[in-house]
């Protein structure tokens, strides 16, 4: 037994100097085993096992993902699929939407961070305005999916996030644009767009706003037309830009890429006829030459302030004692019903400042402007007074003409003189 015992250690030992010497060859002779991941790659699975319940799943209950993690679940034709079946990507994101305190804005952007899915600000943000929480994941995937700029972007590509607030979003320039749009069409046409859509219709419609307008409703209808247009083509533009970067999917979406060429050039067409029509761009603003001499062409002339007499008799109406009347209790009634908070309060005073020195400027500026002219009638009045007197006394009319020509070049010589000097 003892022999035994010892047989077995001096084994031992052996194995134990063969072991140490087989770790004192080279690694590069070792042969290790490894997989193809290239075959993994080009493997097409019908079926597919979520990594979250375990389930094996048919290919269809996985939703698209462009993440490189997921190269190697390709479905039957070749798409990428998620790790995590349909039922536990909602799951999933029902999940974070509690921990994050019901803030689905949250909830989604970080479900993104999870799966490699793309995150878009816009989408999103449109999406949550229409839907409830249970629809959110199935509607945005299925854009994602069914549109060829994002079935190819990846989390990493994503926008940065955004918290979305409809108190902070609008710049002061923002608003005001907002207002001249609702004046105009008497309602928010961009009440359901996202906020940077909002931002961009409001400026652009801002801009195309005339006095022509206001009682033309094909041409309101015409301008709005045309800025989503834009819009939309800009987005197409985009699409296509991303895909000439990757000729490989160019010629495997050949057919959609005609259509999307053919839907711009359309789209193009559309913005032309419009803003041909109603006389938008610069080169076609022939609209208001139209109808000179009517009725409506005289008043928006008017308006305007093109004819000095127009301007007096609207001054006129608006100093008369009825139109003051009106005014008064118009303000009175709204003083009335008016409850402001300390920041309005302020805004309000800071207004009225700024409003009180430009009222002051003004009236300075007129102040000397009635002085001069008041000078200039005492000046003709005492140089009629000046030609009687020289009559009187027999002078002569050349030499009275002479004299008083005289005085006037140099009342002009002094008046360049001062101007010269200012």
């Amino acid at each position: 037994m003892a022999g035994a015992k010892k047989k077995t250690t001096t084994s031992s030992k052996s194995a134990s100097g063969s072991k140490l010497e087989s770790n004192s060859k080279p690694l590069i002779n070792k042969v290790v085993n490894t997989v193809d991941i290239t075959e993994l790659i080009k493997r097409r699975n019908s079926e597919l096992v979520c990594s979250s319940c375990g389930k094996t799943l048919k290919s269809e209950n996985f939703y698209h993902s462009a993440s490189k993690g997921s190269i190697m679940r390709a479905d039957e034709d070749g798409k990428i699929k998620m790790h995590i079946c349909h039922s536990c990507c909602e799951a999933l994101f029902m999940y974070l939407y509690k921990i994050d305190n019901n803030d689905a804005n949250q909830a989604f952007y970080d479900f993104c961070s999870v799966t490699g899915t793309y995150y878009n600000t816009e989408v999103i943000t449109d999406i949550l305005k229409k839907v409830e929480q249970k629809d959110i994941i199935p509607l945005y995937m299925r854009i994602m999916e069914n549109n060829l700029f994002y079935s190819t972007k990846s989390f990493t590509d994503s926008e940065k996030f955004i918290y979305i607030s409809d108190d902070t979003e609008l710049s002061e320039k923002d608003l005001e644009n907002k207002k001249e749009v609702i004046n105009l069409y008497g309602m928010d046409p961009f009440e359901k767009n996202t906020t940077s859509e909002k931002k961009r219709y409001y400026r652009e419609l801002s801009t195309m706003i005339d006095s022509t307008m206001a009682d033309d409703l094909v041409k309101q209808k015409a301008a709005l037309n045309i800025i989503r247009s834009f819009a939309q083509n800009e987005k197409l533009t985009e699409t296509l830009e991303a895909m000439q970067r990757d000729p490989e999917l160019m010629a495997k979406h050949s057919k959609e890429v005609k259509e999307l060429v053919a839907t711009q050039k359309s789209q193009i067409d559309t913005i032309t006829k419009l803003t041909k029509d109603h006389g938008f761009a610069e080169r076609y603003q022939n609209s208001r030459n139209k109808g000179a001499g009517t009725l409506s062409a005289i008043m928006r002339d008017a308006a305007d302030g093109k004819y000095d007499r127009s301007r007096v008799n609207l001054y006129d109406i608006k100093t008369s004692d009825s139109m003051r009347q009106v005014a008064d209790i118009s303000t009175a009634s709204i003083f009335a019903q008016l409850s402001l908070s300390e920041a309005e309060q302020a805004d309000m005073i800071k207004t009225q400042g700024e409003f009180i020195r430009e009222l002051t400027a003004t009236l300075e500026r007129r102040d000397e402007e009635i002085r001069l002219i008041r000078t200039q009638i005492t000046k003709q009045e005492l140089l009629k007074e000046l030609y009687t007197s020289l009559v009187k006394k027999g002078m002569k009319e050349d030499e009275i003409s002479k004299l008083i020509l005289e005085e006037i070049y140099f009342e002009e010589e002094l008046f360049e003189r001062k101007n010269k000097k200012k």
